[in-house]
């Protein structure tokens, strides 16, 4: 989680420095509105991102590996009952603590925008509604200045019946066909629950910025005269009612505002500021997201595998590959309940890289495999993926176990993978078969059987191209 929070925050801040450098000057008022808003979200899910990386590996997966029984993978689904797991008592962890802290924050800042929603709403039960063609007018007695929140304009009530300037109009309508209070909710409420990221409050101020200079440009493409709407924008009367949900002048914005109107920027600079944009962008996912580092195989010597072994046993595998062993057991483990109640753990090996969860596992001291296992039958156990990479040893069938194999009644018979009838047994030798596993069927799987027991069997092709980049057992 720490590592997540530190990149979330580097990430705002990476794509926050081409808005301050070149962005925020350029007169691209609606490509600097969707780029805020990808800079408000996306460092939120780049760390959350995965990609892999092939690199060279300095040693060799297969000698590091301890002769260990095979573990048969009937499904890709291993369930384990959590029922019946001893639990560990509970310790005091200060995660627990900060934990506690900082959803308390978050729940206070969205109490507080809560009660500025609530604010809001109040002002448009109490003022008189005008109703327009797509938004409406609240006259109110305490706004000296109008200002918008989504489909309604705030307008003092003296200066309505007095008249007020077209190009006010015009501004605040370009508020409300714009939908530009949703970007400032969707703003505030990330601001709340990710208050750490100081990065937010930035981001959210040029929000708003920016949602004057497009209201501005809205406004000075029907004027003959940019001088008198600027002349018009000085001589409103400051805001005394102010709120950060809402649509409304700022006057520390006004200079920005003057200069921005004036501005132009050419097609071939604006080509130019997307194209450098664009390749930031790429870079922050780069950097931020998760590498999986997937190692090659190469040989070493006998020598420096005994040393590298005497290493492993003292030190382990380092921080680094336990966080990435960590995190992929996360990603594949899923609970649920079951009819009686009991949790349920659901560990899907379908999608995940064996091999290298079999080296990470193959470097574990006893203490970093113990922190890890449950139980001593514990399917989760990083021992497990060893053993998953190791080649069962080859056993060949009696006389009178393969006779009765025969008995359709107790024997449901798959053959290289595949399944079949036990007549087609007759069709090999005991020595065909280097391989055979027999399993009872338990509750739903007997559902719909004629057999109780399912059995197993490889032949030396299958065995072969089934097991062929596993290691040789010892």
């Amino acid at each position: 989680m720490i590592a997540y929070i530190i990149n979330y925050i580097l990430c705002s801040i990476v794509l926050y420095i081409p808005y301050h450098l070149w962005i925020a000057q350029s007169n691209m008022h609606n490509f600097k509105r969707a780029y805020l808003l990808i800079a408000l979200v996306l460092p939120l899910c780049i760390p959350t991102m995965e990609y892999n990386i092939k690199q060279d590996d300095p040693t060799s997966v297969a000698p590091l590996l301890p002769n260990l029984a095979y573990v048969q993978y009937t499904t890709t689904q291993n369930i384990i009952d959590n029922s019946r797991i001893p639990h560990q008592k509970d310790v005091f962890s200060w995660t627990y603590v900060i934990g506690f802290v900082y959803f308390s924050i978050a729940l206070i800042l969205l109490t507080r925008f809560a009660a500025g929603v609530l604010e809001i709403q109040y002002q448009i039960r109490k003022g008189r509604k005008i109703e327009r063609q797509h938004y409406t007018v609240i006259l109110t007695k305490s706004t000296p200045t109008p200002y918008t929140f989504l489909q309604q304009i705030f307008v003092n009530e003296t200066d309505y019946n007095e008249g007020i300037h077209p190009a006010v109009w015009r501004h605040e309508e370009t508020h409300v066909d714009q939908w530009h209070t949703l970007d400032i909710l969707l703003a505030e409420v990330v601001s709340c629950i990710f208050w750490i990221n100081p990065m937010n409050n930035f981001i959210k101020r040029s929000i708003r910025l920016n949602h004057e200079y497009l209201a501005d440009s809205a406004v000075i493409q029907n004027q003959d005269h940019i001088e008198e709407y600027c002349y018009l924008l000085l001589d409103l009367p400051a805001q005394k009612f102010e709120s950060s949900l809402t649509s409304q002048l700022n006057y520390k914005q006004l200079k920005n505002r003057l200069i921005m109107m004036t501005k132009k920027t050419s097609k071939k600079k604006q080509f130019g500021l997307f194209v450098l944009t664009a390749c930031v962008m790429i870079g922050a996912s780069a950097i931020f997201a998760q590498k999986n580092v997937l190692m090659a195989n190469t040989a070493i010597s006998a020598t420096a595998h005994i040393m590298e072994t005497d290493t492993i046993k003292r030190l382990g595998a380092s921080s680094a590959l336990l966080a990435e062993y960590d995190s992929v057991m996360r990603s594949i483990t899923t609970t649920r309940k079951d009819n009686n109640g009991k949790t349920i753990t659901g560990i899907n090996v379908q999608s995940v890289d064996r091999k290298r969860m079999a080296y990470i596992a193959s470097l574990m001291s006893e203490k970093q495999v113990k922190e890890r296992t449950l139980s001593p039958h514990d399917i989760n156990s990083p021992k497990h993926w060893v053993a998953s990479m190791t080649k069962p040893k080859k056993r060949t069938p009696t006389s009178q176990e393969f006779n009765k194999w025969q008995d359709t009644k107790v024997y449901g018979v798959w053959i290289d993978g595949k399944k079949a009838k036990n007549t087609d047994l007759k069709k090999l030798e005991e020595e065909d078969v280097v391989l055979y596993y027999v399993s009872k069927l338990h509750g739903k799987a007997k559902v719909g059987r004629s057999y109780t027991h399912q059995l197993d069997v490889l032949t030396q092709p299958y065995y072969d191209k089934v097991f062929a980049d596993h290691n040789d057992p010892k």
